[in-house]
């Protein structure tokens, strides 16, 4: 079983944020595997599948942001998998706009919603997707930009991001995570 976290807000209003990156994956990559079967568990949106003769669980939390890793611990505890088995999707502000970047293990370099996973798993080591949304001017406050939508200019970037995260989601599953990062660690969106 692997299970695959979108970290976002949930809520309307939230959909198209910069910060709801995470869920915009969960939702392409579910759609372009055909997952169908949703439902609510462990504080979040499951959808559940197969990929490749494994076990899939899509997850987007309903926590909010900066209580993600709430939910993340339940999921975890719930189905009762190793970390290693565990894969992180979420927004990145010092990252470049789109640039995706796969991560074995690191800290939370200042994401709210992945200081709470690793403050609830009480462990740094799990593997991690994250997405470019570029970095706010300096008169904008960073909770504000995080909540901020794509420009229109913005919007063709971020898509093509969406669908490789979720072509780079697979060959991590597929391949392993070393491969998926050789592969996709250079490239953007």
């Amino acid at each position: 079983m692997f299970i695959v976290v979108g970290l976002g807000n949930p809520g309307h209003e939230y959909t198209y944020t910069r910060h709801n990156i995470g869920f915009r994956v969960v939702n392409r990559l579910a759609k372009s595997i055909k997952i169908e079967r949703i439902y609510s568990k462990y504080q979040s949106t499951i959808k559940e599948g197969l990929l490749n003769g494994k076990n899939l669980i899509l997850a987007k939390p309903k926590t909010y942001m900066n209580l993600s890793g709430r939910a993340v611990s339940a999921l975890v505890n719930g189905y009762k998998i190793p970390l290693s088995r565990l894969l992180i999707i979420y927004d990145d502000v010092d990252l470049e706009l789109g640039r995706i970047r796969i991560k074995k293990q690191g800290g939370a370099g200042g994401h709210k919603g992945v200081s709470s996973v690793i403050s609830y798993l009480q462990s740094n080591v799990f593997p991690r997707l994250k997405i470019g949304i570029g970095h706010p001017l300096e008169e904008m406050d960073i909770k504000d930009y995080v909540l901020s939508r794509f420009t229109p200019s913005e919007k063709e970037v971020i898509k093509e991001s969406i669908k490789t995260a979720s072509e780079a989601v697979i060959s991590i599953i597929v391949e392993g995570i070393d491969k998926a990062m050789s592969k996709y660690n250079q490239r953007k969106g």
